[in-house]
């Protein structure tokens, strides 16, 4: 399994701690179709002590998002509880089909900078994926899902040109074309998105800029600002969350 710290410098800037995250699986290796146990230690790496204090990242104590590296077409994003007693954080994950797969584990020390790992590793059994090529997408920005009850489109400038801050916005409507007025907190904001390069080396973690109440609620616009580090196509996915269903959209983003 291929492990790569993307930032353990940057939890050294408020204190001098340089973090370590160790990803085990239970079973050892993963098979399409059985439960995965995923646990996750968060320790300082000088002394090797799990650390046990945590803030929260868009009201989470960790994200952890799992792509599928070779198209970019499977996505999960979880929450692993954290037991206070062992340590560790933990989830059970069950992958539909085999293929070499990208996990990033998104998590703040307490008092310590935002931390993110990266963690490469391959799924075994039957089916196996079958790749499409990133970037050709029929449905193109505007895209129906859950089954036909919503459409929700992308907009964006004419123009995306890496290392300039972008404005972009998901317009969520129903199945008949009607604005949804009444969506309502994902992560205690508007909504989420997630952005990772057709590459699977880029990875960006976005929410709009302003947090929301538990009472709040909104529509049909939730605006979002990213920066793409390099030009290429991105694959961009956003999360609302209406009636109690978080609903999730996936776009093809080509960026100059």
């Amino acid at each position: 399994m291929e492990h790569e710290h993307l930032s353990p410098a940057s939890a050294a800037a408020k204190q001098p701690l340089v973090i370590n995250i160790n990803l085990q699986f239970d079973p050892a290796v993963s098979f399409v179709g059985k439960p995965t146990r995923m646990v996750l230690i968060v320790a300082e790496q000088r002394s090797g002590e799990p650390v046990l204090s945590f803030e929260k990242i868009h009201d989470k104590l960790m994200h952890l998002i799992i792509v599928n590296s070779s198209d970019l077409s499977s996505f999960a994003h979880l929450h692993p509880i954290f037991n206070e007693q062992s340590g560790r954080f933990e989830i059970t994950h069950t992958f539909q089909e085999a293929d070499e797969y990208k996990a990033w584990v998104d998590v703040k020390p307490q008092d310590a900078s935002q931390v993110l790992a990266a963690f490469r590793f391959k799924v075994f059994g039957e089916p196996v994926h079958k790749p499409k090529a990133v970037g050709r997408d029929e449905e193109g920005l505007s895209k129906v899902v859950d089954n036909g009850n919503y459409r929700i489109d992308l907009v964006v400038p004419d123009h995306v040109a890496a290392g300039h801050n972008v404005d972009f916005t998901f317009r969520v409507a129903d199945s008949k074309g009607n604005p949804v007025l009444d969506l309502e907190p994902l992560m205690a904001a508007g909504g989420h998105c997630v952005i990772v390069s057709s590459d699977a080396k880029d990875f960006l973690h976005v929410h709009p800029g302003e947090e929301v109440e538990e009472n709040w609620r909104g529509g049909p616009d939730v605006t979002f600002s990213a920066t793409f580090p390099k030009s290429g196509i991105y694959r961009v996915w956003g999360q609302f969350q209406h009636k109690g269903k978080v609903i999730t959209a996936d776009y093809d983003l080509a960026v100059k």
